[in-house]
């Protein structure tokens, strides 16, 4: 008997501990999340130029070359996402869905002008990896997208 009483004591602890582990992980995504929006484009820039240089192995030229693009790029999504809450401000429907579409136009173009900068600036092998990190991590976005829903 006693040892029953031990073994569900043991479950329901290792139970709550799962369940606090996870509470703080979702609190520390939403905090990320959150503080991603709020950045400047020079720290943004920083930011991927630490990441690209830890997963790619970047020369310091290519770092300060990915730098300026990373830092163009998000100047620019910046002025993009300003552009939008004025935009968006209308109280029309039909508006509100061309304004989507020529958002998504807008982004796509940026997306690709970062594209072609940087296979300039990366070696072949490091371009190429990029690549495969991107489209693993949209998959995972697209992912978690879904989930939500």
């Amino acid at each position: 008997m006693k040892k029953i009483l031990c073994f569900a004591i043991v479950l329901l602890s290792l139970n709550a501990i799962a369940q606090e582990k996870k509470s703080k992980k979702l609190i520390a995504n939403e905090h990320h999340k959150t503080e991603l929006h709020n950045e400047s484009a020079e720290v943004l820039a920083k930011t991927e130029t630490k990441k690209l240089t830890k997963q790619l192995e970047l020369t310091t030229n290519q770092q300060s070359e990915v730098y300026t693009v990373f830092l163009n790029h998000f100047e620019e999504e910046l002025k993009l996402k300003k552009k939008i809450k004025e935009m968006t401000s209308s109280k029309n429907e039909t508006n509100k869905e061309d304004i989507k579409k020529s958002v998504r136009e807008v982004r796509y173009g940026l997306q690709d002008k970062l594209n072609t900068q940087l296979k300039k600036i990366l070696t072949p092998e490091q371009y190429k990896s990029f690549e495969e990190t991107n489209l693993k991590n949209r998959k995972i976005k697209q992912k978690n997208e879904r989930k939500k829903y």
